[in-house]
Parts: C-alpha cells; sequence; structure tokens
C-alpha cells in the first residue's frame, strides 16, 4: 500500500493512530518531533488520512512486517544457540 503523508504541526502532541477525530477516516502519524521556540511548545509529524478500508490493508501490513522481523530475530536467537 503508498501512504501519502504530508507535514503537519499541533500545539497538542498527536496519538500515531486517531480513531476518534473523525467519523470516516483515521488518521496515522509518524515521526512526532516536540519543537520549542520562544518558550512555546508544538509538535510536528508527518500524517496520513485513511479510510477504515484502507487502514484495515496498513495494519495488515504493519503486523506481517513485524511478524517477519520477530521470525528472523528469533532464526538468529536460535542459530547462536546452536553454534551454527
Amino acid at each position: 500500500m503508498n501512504i501519502r503523508w504530508k507535514k503537519s504541526e499541533s500545539s497538542i502532541k498527536p496519538k500515531e493512530i486517531d480513531y476518534e477525530s473523525s467519523p470516516t477516516s483515521i488518521f496515522i502519524r509518524r515521526n512526532v518531533k516536540e519543537i520549542s521556540k520562544d518558550e512555546q511548545t508544538f509538535f510536528e509529524y508527518e500524517e496520513a488520512v485513511l479510510t477504515p478500508a484502507e487502514y484495515a490493508i496498513y495494519a495488515a501490513e504493519q503486523n506481517q512486517k513485524n511478524v517477519l522481523a520477530l521470525m528472523e530475530g528469533l532464526a538468529a536467537v536460535y542459530t547462536i544457540i546452536i553454534g551454527g
């Protein structure tokens, strides 16, 4: 899935996954950075807006990546344990 990320900012720290702001969209955010300037704090981040169907595909892809990374890590540990 190809996601279109856009730069955003807020005075409030955003949730990484926001199901509540819209009844028809899910907002996902990454690379959240806290910025302090002139005694004010704000947050810069990348944001994408997905439909629930798009989010289901995105979440499945992310879970698949996480499972693959876990399996690769377990294989590495197993190789160390058996001395191979």
